[in-house]
């Protein structure tokens, strides 16, 4: 028999608490980070109406709502009996 790697016990563990240290390290320092990002891009009235425009303007314009949709319909789900996905119903 050979050794197949990751896939003791020790790997698997060290790789559990290596994603849990990823996870806690992002919400430690990403998070904070984009906050402040936040307060920095809309520090001014003017950019926050700018960009309250600009959000309004995506999220009204047709083609980057078909877009979105067009993407969100790939996201591959479990289908559910007599819903829909992806525009065809489940049965």
């Amino acid at each position: 028999m050979f050794h197949i790697p990751g896939t003791d016990q020790v790997s698997v563990l060290w790789s559990r608490s290596f994603s849990c240290s990823r996870v806690c390290f992002s919400y430690v320092i990403y998070i904070p980070l984009y906050l402040h990002f936040i307060d920095y891009m809309f520090a001014s009235l003017l950019r926050r109406v700018l960009y309250l425009f600009l959000l309004f303007f995506l999220c009204t314009d047709p083609e980057v709502s078909s877009r979105f949709y067009k993407w969100q319909n790939t996201i591959p789900t479990r289908g559910v009996a007599g819903h829909t996905r992806g525009g065809a119903t489940v049965f």
